[in-house]
C-alpha cells in the first residue's frame, strides 16, 4: 500500500518511509531525500520513484549515470497488435495442413526468461495465426525481436520477464504478436544478434527489476515505461550478449553477475 501525504511549504526534501505493515508500523524506517532525488520535474513524464534501501538508492543513482534511451540507439518498442477477441475468425489451435497459410502466433506463455517456447498448447490460446490480406496488418515482419511481458502474475519473482527472438525460429516472412507481449526492434534495420540478447538479459536482470520496481508498484509493463528507462551505451549491451553467446549461459545467476558489477564499479566511483 502507497500513502501520499502532502503539506503546503517551501521545503524542497521529501520523507520516505517504509515498513511491513501494521506490525511494525510504529518503527518504520524514515529517509529524507532532496525532491530532485526522486523525480525529474523537468520531464514530460514526471516518473516518481519510492526507493525504500540503499540497494535500490545504488541502483537508482547507476541509472541516472546512463544518458541513453533506446531510441537513442535506433531501437523502439511497441505493443503486440494482434488482439485475440477481435481475430478469432484468423487463429487457430493446431496447424491445418491445407491451403491455409498459417504462421506462428506469440502469446505472453510462449516467453519465458532468455527462451522462447512455441508452440505451447493451452486452451483458447492459439497458437497460429492465419496469413491473409486482412491479417496483414496485424503481422509483423520476421526479424530479430526481445519480447518482453507486458503483465506479470503476482508469483513471479520478477516484474520484467523478457526473451530473444530470432528470425530463424521459422521460415515464414511474417509473424504475429498478441496483444499481452510487448515488441522490441530496430526501428531501420534488424537487431543484432548480441543486441537481442543484450537488452533481453538486461530487462531480465536484478539490476534493472529493482529499479522498475522503484517506479511502478502494479504487474502491468507498458512500452511507454521501457522507452523512458536509461540504458547502457550500446557497445555495452553487445558486450553483454557477446558474454553470454560466447559461454552460452543465459542462466539468470550468470547475467547478475555480468551486471552486478556495474553496480560495485558505480558505488566506488561515488565514493571517489
Amino acid at each position: 500500500m502507497l500513502i501520499l501525504k502532502g503539506n503546503k511549504n517551501n521545503s524542497e526534501n521529501v520523507t520516505i518511509s517504509t515498513s511491513e505493515g501494521l506490525k511494525d508500523l510504529q518503527e518504520s524506517k524514515l529517509k529524507e531525500y532532496h525532491i530532485s532525488e526522486i523525480i525529474d520535474l523537468k520531464s514530460k513524464a514526471k516518473i516518481l520513484h519510492l526507493p525504500t534501501t540503499n540497494y535500490e538508492e545504488n541502483v537508482m543513482q547507476l541509472f541516472k549515470s546512463w544518458k541513453n534511451n533506446l531510441i537513442d540507439f535506433n531501437i523502439q518498442i511497441s505493443t503486440g497488435r494482434v488482439v485475440s477477441f477481435r481475430s478469432r475468425d484468423l487463429l487457430f489451435e493446431t496447424y491445418q495442413n491445407t491451403t491455409i497459410f498459417l504462421t506462428p502466433l506469440y502469446w505472453l506463455h510462449n516467453v519465458t526468461k532468455m527462451s522462447i517456447n512455441w508452440p505451447n498448447f493451452i486452451p483458447k490460446k492459439s497458437q497460429y495465426i492465419n496469413m491473409t490480406e486482412k491479417s496483414e496488418k496485424l503481422l509483423l515482419p520476421n526479424k530479430n525481436f526481445v519480447f518482453l511481458r507486458r503483465f506479470s502474475s503476482k508469483d513471479d519473482k520478477s516484474r520484467l520477464i523478457a526473451a530473444p527472438y530470432f528470425s530463424h525460429y521459422n521460415k515464414n516472412k511474417l509473424i504475429g504478436v498478441e496483444n499481452k507481449l510487448n515488441y522490441i526492434y530496430n526501428l531501420e534495420g534488424e537487431l543484432q544478434e548480441n543486441e537481442a540478447v543484450g537488452i533481453a538479459a538486461l530487462l531480465n536482470s536484478n539490476i534493472f527489476d529493482t529499479y522498475f520496481r522503484t517506479f511502478n508498484g502494479n504487474v502491468n509493463v507498458s512500452a511507454t515505461e521501457i522507452r523512458l528507462m536509461p540504458f547502457p551505451p550500446i557497445e555495452t549491451i553487445r558486450e553483454v550478449g557477446n558474454q553470454l553467446i560466447e559461454k552460452n549461459d543465459y542462466s539468470e545467476k550468470t547475467i547478475n553477475e555480468i551486471t552486478s558489477q556495474w553496480l560495485i564499479e558505480n558505488i566506488e566511483l561515488i565514493n571517489d
